[in-house]
């Protein structure tokens, strides 16, 4: 009897449940929940601004809306007559070109479209950023084919972080612009900013000018996809009997990145050779021939990147072969050594020193007593010529003796 009970009383149950689910549908059906009037959106660099009449039903306040824009759906609070939504709040797209969007309730959709303000064909073209030395990013454009001579553009980047699970809007600005030569701003260069080069980052470009308003445009694209990576590092060269190996270390980047992510080519006196490895062995070498390498690398798993600048030349040759500074010094001196000894033995061989310096001869003794002896006899020999006569003195004879020739002459 118990049994019975039970089982009429949850047949009972569920009959009344469906019952009132069944009301709810009805009533839900019949309930219309209109659209607010006069809705319109109006794009801003970054900022997507839906805006719509307050007038407004108790009805509606309560009811949850939604707009579908072309990546992703949001829901808007209907109270607040407006709502602004940031390109870089998960909302990942560009919005200077028209942009279709569907706003619905339970009951109704609609599509509004918005248009970017400013003249066409003012704003900036062919926008495009690089990244090289590993943080700096460098960005160029061209002047908008209509753009007023005095049109000046403003680049700037936004970028929503999540640091320790907070959300931050990064706003960056442009302070160092290059400049054609109507003192129009078409490039900028950011040394180090503040952006994280993995997530993706919204950049925007600004125009402005005193004869017309000009379009922006915008991007969205991750730092890492547009990296001109530099060099390898640490090129070594070490040779092999009958082969070369060549070593390097993966280039530096932003955020560190495993071997397996770059692709290397290594050019070998001329010759190009692609590999994934960090190593490379050649075997067609000629003995003593010099070898040239360099090495540039690029991401392995983007056709579209660029290859890095090659590396500075490695010239090598073989060990066995290579004449290195010390073994210059050595025959240097080997040399010295042999031409020093071979000018001594010459120079003692042919005297050549005392022909290039021959000695003054030392006067003899006997060359002395010759000369005193020859400066006596000149004196006695002058002596003598004073004595006598001149041949034109006139002598006067006082008194004249003949002397017998039996008698001796006496002394004078």
């Amino acid at each position: 009897m118990l049994q019975q009970l039970s089982l009429v009383f949850f047949i009972t149950l569920w009959f009344s449940l469906e019952l009132f689910c069944k009301a709810l549908l009805t009533t839900s059906k019949d309930i219309f929940f209109p659209l607010p009037t006069n809705l319109k959106i109006h794009i801003y660099p970054g900022i997507i601004n839906v805006t719509w009449d307050c007038n407004l039903t108790k009805l509606m306040e309560e009811h949850t809306y939604q707009i579908d824009f072309p990546q992703k759906s949001e829901k808007i609070n209907i109270s607040k007559c407006f709502q602004e939504f940031f390109v870089t709040d998960d909302l990942l797209f560009e919005i200077h070109k028209k942009m279709k969007t569907k706003i619905s309730s339970d009951s109704e959709s609609k599509i509004v479209y918005s248009n970017p303000e400013g003249k066409n064909n003012t704003a900036a073209e062919n926008l495009q950023c690089y990244v090289y030395h590993v943080s700096i990013i460098n960005c160029s454009w061209t002047v908008g084919r209509e753009a007023p001579n005095d049109t000046q553009y403003q680049l700037a980047f936004r970028q929503t972080q999540h640091p320790q699970g907070i959300q931050q809007r990064v706003y960056v600005a442009c302070e160092n612009y290059s400049k054609d030569s109507f003192g129009r701003q078409v490039g900028c260069i950011l040394k180090s900013p503040k952006l994280r080069f993995d997530a993706s980052v919204y950049v925007q470009l600004v125009g402005s000018s005193n004869e017309t308003s000009i379009q922006f445009i915008d991007r969205v694209f991750k730092l890492d996809n547009f990296v001109i990576l530099d060099p390898p590092r640490n090129i070594s060269l070490i040779y092999h009997p009958n082969e070369l190996k060549i070593t390097w270390e993966t280039p530096e980047t932003y955020s560190k990145r495993g071997n397996h992510f770059f692709t290397y080519s290594v050019n070998i006196n001329g010759e190009e050779h692609i590999t994934g490895e960090q190593s490379f062995i050649t075997q067609n070498l000629h003995l003593n021939k010099k070898v040239n390498v360099s090495v540039r690398a690029k991401w392995r798993y983007d056709n579209t990147s660029m290859w890095s600048r090659w590396s500075e030349s490695h010239v090598e040759e073989d060990d066995s072969l290579r004449f290195t500074s010390f073994h210059l010094l050595l025959a240097l001196g080997s040399i010295s050594f042999v031409i020093i000894m071979l000018l001594i033995f010459l120079c003692q061989r042919f005297q050549i020193r005392k022909r290039l310096f021959p000695q003054i001869p030392k006067p003899s003794e006997n060359i002395f007593e010759t000369a005193e002896q020859n400066g006596l006899m000149f004196q006695e020999q002058n002596m003598i010529k004073k004595s006598l006569p001149e041949e034109d003195e006139e002598c006067v004879f006082l008194q004249v003796t003949e002397i017998p020739h039996n008698e001796k002459p006496k002394n004078l």
